[in-house]
């Protein structure tokens, strides 16, 4: 018999992936005809393999690094396992293949033998196993990613060596993929142990199933060993065993293992599930349990079926007797027996009477079986299964359950519920409908929705009382692969179990708490709810019904000459067209003297159509008489027709489902007229039928009795009642759509009460039960009924039920009825559809039986007064808010408070909800929210884990009482909750010291709560006294306190108390001889409306800091509590208040308080007050009575000098603002230095220009600018949410302010100050405006990732508000979102404004760069908070940008007339008059903004001018940069000879050094950059020497200013042209017939240039392409020469 080892032979590859995960493979393989395994592989784990070998060979098993293929089994770098048998014993040697392909037995053995067999026809077998990982260097790691290889050969002389292995004669690889379920070998049986000890064995390839049977008082237990049975003492050594027993009505199978100290262990883990059981009965009592086969536990057995159970292993047993408290008492008889030991178990014949239901018929036929079934409690169904037709079912399930049945090709047995090839549908519920999903259970015992749904929901139920139910059908076969065939002779399945958070995906099911199967001929009959009565529909139309299990029969009085229909409709009439869509309907009508009623259907088309099959017996008719004729019809409820509808008298008739009717007019040849009328009604319309006085005497009418005693408990119901010998009288009256309950309650709660409930509806009916759990449940009916109705009458909307109940019933369940006071519990409720719905009123009170009289109420109190308890008025009371009060009371003391119960009266008005929490603060709070729900107050026990709506608790621990009263604007509600609950979401409630608590009020989103308009924490309630901590009594009032005003809203004053009692007053010195200072006493004045607090830190930050806080309450009165803050805006009440309110006062502009704290108060959240030196801070906010804001809009420092009791006090603005004003000082610092070295020697400024120190030193006092803020920001954010974030928000600020300004041509201080010209200006503009763009992005992603940690989330950077402090202004609120635009108008700007796109679309570029620019540093400001930071920083360049910008239209308003024009080539020469514009003067290297409105009306180009200012005449050269250009559209207008107006804005722009300081100058340009040294030329003087180097391209260009550069050869005597001519056309070259204006072929040679034109007094100007002007820049840095260098920069 083999043992531990072998591999799991108990589930397929795909079971043990869905029970262990993919870490663990199992399968087998077989190689030859004598070779095959059966294998393990447990990542990590162990290998493990049962292997069967040829006799006289060996076998072995590997794996290998290498894959495996088919050339290197058992070859290179292998780790193998070789076996062989001496014929009675196995030997396994762990052994490597090297690089030299020999088999060397490795010098470490890590295999270990769990079991061989000897030779058996002419096969023996083994089962090893061996760690995946072991100390040997010589062994691989197992893994199941390893290629495996196996082999085989013979044996030289059968002995055992290594190295007398024969070669392999097969070998191979494999792969575990490729691994096949292990074969299917099952074992059942039954054995008899004693005389009561029977014991039923079952074991399959996935559970061992047990059923036994055992003495009473005593314990039973079963199991196997690896011992076998071999050394007498089976119940020892190394057994693994399942122990059960029963204890006080409970069974209990305890998973255990016996080691080698022969002591009973329990498993840590108890892999036993009990599937049934009973109590004892005839000295014997039975349990059923199962278990994995493979549990994966380390204490558990490896089960096998071809091994444990099969091959000769031992099963062991043992029983003994039981203490009373449950222990074991040793063994009394034990033993061992061996599986083929165990006995065939009995076959039983079957009944051979079937259910009442599915008995042939016939209609139905053999076919149809129809039953119903009861799982558990809440889970049952009725089920049709036809045929080759439809399987239909009937569910009802449990709230918050899944409930599911199936059929499975695999029998179904007990151990196989849900498991492998099972086909199943599974419903669950929203609360509202029913969803059902088509699902099939594979190999891996995974629940998968199938992809074709075959499910219709013909019918669902919302929850009532906690159940649900859903009607649904599927064709027995179907289209889709993955579902069965339904067949009556399949096994069925069925399960339930929990929902994770009621979610409707089959993968968020929880597995199955309870499962099973069955089989058809195991259906009950359905259960019998008759209906029968009689509706008039016309004067001529009269319809009685009568519906049972099977058959619905109609009879119907009809008019002559008419036809009338009756039927059933899935609409239910809620629709107003009844008669219409998807109704099942009957139309009858007599024809020449016969009667027919045709089965019929209406469909979506509104037509009467005749079903295919008439499944309609008339039973009886009669022909016309008084002009009415009648029919009696039957029809089976469900007929299988596809055309009728679903009957079932448990959905279709008695749950609200709407009967339909209807009559008309009938022609001669039998054709039906439309309908003349029509109509619907409901089951509970239907009236009784006419008793008729039975033959037999009536029953004996019982003796009146004078009912003298009355109690009404509310408007609905009311008693009378009366005592007799021997039994309780009472007459119950009762709404008529309610019932009404009577419970005896020692408690007056309603847990354990003993009920009496009765209802009218639509008999009179009471019963007789008790609440034995949980309470939503109701009462349970007791096996007998102990009520006896003596009468009853129903009369307009209530009924009066008489009965009576014997004072002593000698019923277990029943309480005796007191003569005297007894305690009761009372209750009422709607009836609906035959179902008690929950109570929505309900008390407890004390009634005297004898003589009528009302003891005080109980714990359940009415709701229309305060909560009173017994013996005792209310406790206490507070008005939280303005509308919102609580009074609270506790039931009286039986010495346990722990069993008292805290009654809350609140009123709550002008809001949805009011909600009461346990708990300092929210996180954490047991909340007691309470609202109106469908006109009824109801509360809810909730539990806040985060700053967010608490979810609702499991257990709910709050009864209301009665029905609360709802008034305009609020309501009324009573409930009670147990001091101590037993649940783990709940809060004790404390009686020994005042309880913090927090409260808040809302709006309801329907019945979801929505975020509180109004909250308060720091309330302590002291609830067996009338003390509110830390509310104050009025005191006298406080004008003799020394008092220093903080703030303009805040005084604050101190006094010193010493152990010796003695005080000191603020502003007097503290003398050593009165004793240590041990207190302080603090005054504040406050102003209306706000509070004030001060609190301890030595570092004068909010964070950590210890907090007084005070606050005038909505009734006038004052309260302070003793917080901690440990963020900032996150300062939670202490647990422990140490603060104590002494006095107040309240006046119509102010408040005070006077209040007073240890200075060492022992508390770990309170700090320490020092007897010398003492940093507070303060700060001030709005109040709005019921809780201060926490967010201050005034705060700051303060230092008190306890010596001599002075306070110095500081504001926030002044603490905090250091940083922007330096870094403001430091900017206009640089404009001052720089204008006033200008302004001393103007050389410096060109000096500075050149050498790139000006450059150098405005980035340093930049550069200081941003760090002075991004430093002063990071100290005052310090331990803030989003603290990293803020010092780039800063930076930003200054960058995009400094943009702003290095943007003006006019009013710029850059521009005026340092002397920049406006184009070197621009290039700062971009880089700065760049450089902030990136501190912005960084700002709002490291928010984003800062917040996205918080509770709170990352969306609150999208509102339009929220709240924060700490700003350097004092201001409390930024707007987030508006940030969030300001950055996307910021990227789409810098997008815009890459060089390339800018010149290509420079028209767009501009435009959106006005939008663009103004939109971002709009939403900017309107992002920050308030406050002067803003308006300084941004304030200042938009009012510069508003005067540069009034000053350029007033410039651009000045047209000048385009006095000439000419077009040549590309180039257009455009003269404008400037006199007309009054510009003024300009010089050398100039340039303006051109605009010509009929060209471009917003277009703004800059140009060079190329003459002198005198002329009166501005000359440009304007190239065509490409069509549909600005300058190609002047270019074309200028063309048409039109008469143009430009408007012409600057002069802008200055050479970079001093030209006067200079007597030679070098001229490089190229192409159209010639036009500013035409102008540099102009202003030259007759002293200085000019040499224009010109490298150009196009000919007519050269042709257009051939004229104006001879004309300055002439002017000027010293100036030498040099025109270096790239282009391939003629340029004439005999027009240049001048020494001193030379037009060469080819390009320029600087290196040339500057050695014959160029020294030490010389300067260079070049503008033109980048290549040429890099070219010469680069020839004059490498030469000797030490010259200034202008270039041009017109990158527009």
């Amino acid at each position: 018999m083999n043992a531990k080892g072998r591999v799991l032979a108990i589930a397929a590859l795909c079971l043990a992936l869905a029970e262990r995960g993919t870490a663990t493979v199992i399968g087998a393989s077989k190689f030859t005809d004598d070779f095959s395994i059966e294998m393990q592989v447990v990542e990590d784990g162990n290998l493990t393999v049962f292997l069967t070998c040829g006799e006289d060979q060996w076998c072995g098993v590997g794996f290998t690094a290498d894959g495996g293929s088919a050339n290197n089994q058992f070859m290179l770098n292998s780790d193998v396992v070789v076996c062989r048998s001496s014929g009675t014993t196995a030997t396994c040697i762990d052994s490597s293949v090297g690089g030299g392909r020999q088999l060397v037995a490795d010098t470490q053995n890590d295999v270990v033998i769990l079991d061989s067999s000897p030779v058996v026809n002419g096969v023996w077998s083994v089962t090893l196993t061996r760690s995946a990982t072991t100390t040997d260097v010589s062994d691989l790691v197992v893994s199941k990613d390893l290629a495996f290889i196996w082999g085989t050969g013979a044996l030289i002389d059968g002995v055992a060596g290594a190295a007398q292995f024969v070669k392999h004669g097969a070998r191979s690889s494999f792969v575990l993929t490729s691994l096949e379920a292990l074969p299917v070998i099952p074992l059942e049986g039954r054995k008899e142990l004693t005389d009561e000890y029977l014991v039923t064995v079952s074991v399959d390839t996935v559970n061992v199933t047990v059923s036994l049977t055992c003495g009473e008082d005593k314990w039973c237990g079963f199991g196997t060993t690896l011992g076998g049975g071999d050394n007498g003492d089976q119940y020892m050594l190394n057994s693994d065993v399942v122990i059960c027993k029963v204890v006080s009505s409970l069974v209990s199978c305890i998973d255990s293992s016996i080691g080698s100290s022969r002591s009973v262990s329990a498993d840590a883990e108890n892999e036993v599930e009990v599937l049934d059981w009973s109590e004892a009965e005839d000295g014997v009592w039975s349990v059923t349990w199962t278990r994995r086969l493979d549990t994966n536990n380390e204490y558990d057995q490896l089960y096998s079926v071809r091994r444990a159970f099969t091959e000769g292993k031992a099963f062991v047993w043992g029983t003994g007797d039981l203490q009373s408290n449950g222990d074991l008492v040793k063994h009394a008889t034990k033993g061992h027996f061996f599986p083929e030991d165990l006995q065939a178990l009995p076959t039983s014949t079957p009944e051979t009477s079937a259910p009442e239901t599915s008995a042939p018929d016939a209609e139905g036929g053999t076919g149809t079986v129809i039953g119903a079934l009861k799982f558990t409690e809440d889970f049952s169904i009725e089920m049709q299964v036809v045929e080759d037709g439809n399987l239909t079912v009937f569910l009802t399930c449990g709230e918050d359950q899944w409930c599911g049945v199936g059929f499975t090709a695999d029998g179904g047995s007990a151990n196989n519920q849900f498991m492998l090839n099972s086909d199943v549908v599974v419903c669950r519920s929203s609360g509202t409908t029913a969803t059902c999903i088509d699902s099939s259970v594979g190999g891996g015992r995974q629940l998968v929705a199938d992809t074709q749904n075959d499910v219709v929901i013909l019918d669902s139920s919302p929850v009532v009382n906690g159940v649900w139910s859903v009607t649904l059908t599927r064709s027995a076969t179907t289209t889709d692969v993955s579902d069965l065939v339904v067949s009556k002779d399949l096994a069925f399945i069925w399960g339930t179990g929990a929902l994770i958070d009621g979610v409707a995906g089959a993968a968020q099911f929880v597995k199955h708490g309870a499962r099973s199967s069955f089989v058809l001929t195991s259906l009950e009959a359905l259960p019998v709810i008759p209906l029968e009565g009689r509706k008039e529909l016309t004067d001529e139309y009269l319809v009685t019904v009568s519906v049972d299990t099977v058959n619905v029969t109609v009879s119907l009085t009809c008019g002559e000459d008419k036809w009338c229909g009756f039927g059933t409709t899935l609409g239910g009439g809620d629709n107003g067209d009844q008669y219409m869509l998807n109704s099942d309907v009957v139309i009858c009508k007599v024809v020449s003297s016969l009667v027919s009623c045709i089965d019929s259907s209406i469909g979506s088309s509104r037509s009467v159509s005749a079903d295919a099959e008439n499944e309609v017996e008339v039973l009886d008719w009669s022909e016309a008489e008084d002009g009415v004729w009648s029919v009696t019809w039957t029809r089976r409820l469900d007929t299988n027709n596809e055309y009728d509808q679903l009957y079932s008298v448990r959905r279709a008739f008695t749950e609200g489902k709407a009967f339909v009717w209807g009559t008309g007019d009938l022609q001669s040849n039998g054709d039906l007229v439309k309908h003349a009328t029509k109509g619907h009604f409901f089951p509970e319309d239907l009236q009784a039928l006419p008793t008729s006085t039975p033959e037999t005497s009536a029953p004996e009418t019982p003796t009146p009795v004078a009912l003298v005693n009355s109690k009404v408990f509310n408007g609905d119901y009311s008693i009378k009642w009366a005592l007799t010998d021997t039994d309780l009288v009472v007459a119950m009256t009762c709404k008529a759509d309610r019932w009404c309950g009577l419970g005896f309650s020692e408690t007056q709660l309603m847990l354990g009460a003993d009920t009496i409930v009765c209802w009218y509806s639509p008999n009179p009916t009471c019963s007789d039960g008790s609440v034995v759990g949980p309470k939503s449940d109701g009462p349970t009916p007791d096996a007998v009924n102990n009520v006896v109705i003596r009468s009853s009458e129903q009369s307009g909307d209530t009924f009066t039920i008489e009965f009576s109940r014997p004072l002593v019933t000698g019923d277990s369940a029943d309480k005796a009825v007191v003569e005297g006071s007894q305690g009761i519990v009372w209750a009422t409720g709607l009836f609906a559809s035959g179902t008690i719905v929950q109570h929505s009123s309900r008390a407890g009170t004390e009634i005297d039986w004898t003589g009528g009289v009302e003891v005080t109420p109980g714990p359940d109190v009415q709701p229309v007064v305060t909560p009173t308890p017994t013996g005792s008025a209310s406790l206490g009371n507070l008005q939280l808010s303005e509308g919102f009060g609580i009074e609270w009371n506790l039931t009286e003391s039986t010495g346990d408070d722990t069993a008292r119960r805290l009654v809350v009266r609140m009123t709550c008005t002008g809001t949805d909800y009011c909600a009461l929490g346990l708990g300092a603060g929210m996180v954490g709070a047991d909340v007691m929210l309470c609202f109106v729900n469908n006109g009824v107050p109801t509360c809810q026990d909730r539990k806040a884990v985060e700053k967010a709506l608490p979810p609702l608790d499991a257990q709910q621990d709050l009864e209301v009482d009665g029905e609360g009263e709802v008034r305009d604007g609020g309501f009324i509600v009573t409930f009670s909750r147990a001091l101590v609950t037993g649940d783990d979401s709940d809060s004790e409630i404390t009686l020994a010291e005042p309880q913090a608590v927090i409260w808040a009020v809302g709006p309801m989103s329907g019945t979801t709560p929505g975020e509180h308009s109004t909250r308060d924490s720091g309330v302590f309630i002291d609830w067996v006294g009338t003390a509110i901590v830390p509310e104050a009594v009025v005191g006298t009032p406080i004008d003799d306190a020394i008092l220093t005003v903080v703030d303009d809203s805040m005084s604050a004053g101190f006094e010193f108390v010493t152990a010796s009692g003695a005080s000191k007053r603020q502003g007097e010195a503290l003398q050593g001889g009165d004793g240590e200072v041990v207190a302080v006493r603090v005054t504040y004045v406050c102003e209306k409306g706000r509070w004030c607090a001060m609190g301890l830190n030595d570092d004068g930050k909010m964070t950590p800091s210890d907090v007084f806080i005070c606050w005038e309450t909505f009734d006038g009165k004052v309260a302070c509590s003793d917080w901690h803050c440990t963020e900032k805006d996150i300062c939670p009440a202490d647990a422990l208040q140490n603060i104590v309110v002494e006095a107040f006062t309240s006046g119509p502009s102010s408040w005070s308080v006077v209040f007073s704290r240890a200075l060492n108060t022992g508390d770990p959240q309170d700090r320490i007050m020092s007897t010398d030196t003492v940093n507070f801070i303060w700060a001030t906010g709005d109040a709005d009575g019921s809780s201060p804001s926490q967010q201050h809009d005034s705060f700051g420092k303060a230092v008190l000098d306890v010596e001599t009791g002075t306070l110095a006090v500081s504001s926030g603005v002044e603490e905090t603002s250091w940083h922007v004003i330096t870094a403001v000082c430091l900017l206009l610092g640089l404009g001052l230095i720089s204008g006033i070295i200008i302004a001393v020697r103007p050389s410096l400024g060109y000096f500075f220009q050149q050498s790139y120190v000006g450059a150098a030193l405005s980035l340093c006092f930049i550069i200081a600018a941003l760090v002075v803020i991004a430093v002063g920001d990071a100290q005052h954010y310090e331990d803030r949410v989003g603290e990293a974030a803020v010092p780039f928000g800063g930076m930003a600020q200054l960058a995009i302010a400094l943009a702003f300004v290095l943007k003006l041509k006019m009013f710029s201080p850059v521009l005026f100050l340092m002397s920049f010209p406006q184009e070197r200006a621009l290039v700062w503009h971009r880089w700065i405006g760049r450089f902030g763009w990136l501190c912005v992005t960084l700002h709002f992603v490291i928010m984003c990732a800062k917040f996205g940690e918080e509770p709170q989330g990352a969306g609150v950077l999208f509102n339009a508000e929220l709240s924060v402090s700490g700003t350097t202004d004092g201001q409390t609120s930024v707007r987030p979102v508006y940030g969030f635009v300001a950055w996307i108008l910021y990227t789409l700007l810098v997008l815009l404004g890459i060089p390339k796109l800018r010149r290509m679309y420079y028209g767009l570029f501009v435009a959106s760069h006005i939008v663009l620019s103004l939109g971002t540093l709009i939403c900017t400001i309107v992002h920050l908070p308030k406050g002067w930071r803003s308006y300084v920083i941004f304030g200042v360049p938009m009012l510069l940008l508003v005067l540069d910008n009034l000053w350029r239209l007033w410039q651009q308003a000045r047209p000048g007339m385009i006095e000439k024009f000419e077009t040549i080539g590309t180039a257009t020469k455009v003269v404008i008059r400037t006199s007309d514009a009054t510009i003024g003067s300009w010089g050398p290297g100039c340039y303006f903004y051109v605009t010509v409105p009929s060209v471009g009306f917003m277009e703004a180009h800059p140009f060079s001018v190329t003459t002198h200012h005198s002329s009166g005449r501005a000359t440009f050269y304007i190239k065509n940069m490409g069509p549909d250009s600005f300058t190609d559209r002047l270019s074309k207008a200028t063309s048409q000879k039109e008469e143009l107006v430009a408007r012409i804005e600057g002069p802008y722009g200055k050479l970079s050094f001093d030209m006067d300081a200079h007597d030679k100058l070098i001229l490089v340009c190229g192409g159209i950059g010639i036009t500013p040294m035409l102008s540099t030329v102009e202003y030259m003087d007759a002293k200085k020497t000019a040499t224009l180097v010109w490298s150009v391209r196009e000919a007519k260009l050269v042709g257009m200013l051939q004229p104006v550069l001879s004309d300055l050869v002439s002017r000027f005597a010293n100036l030498r042209v040099l025109v270096f001519y790239t282009g391939k056309d003629a340029v004439g070259e005999e027009a240049f017939a001048s020494d001193r204006f030379v037009v060469t072929h080819g390009r320029p040679d600087f290196s040339d240039i500057l050695g014959n034109f160029a020294d030490e007094r010389s300067a260079m100007s070049a503008c033109g392409p980048a290549g040429l002007v890099s070219v010469a820049c680069a020839t004059v840095k490498s030469s000797a020469l030490n010259i200034p260098i202008h270039t041009e920069t017109f990158e527009f």
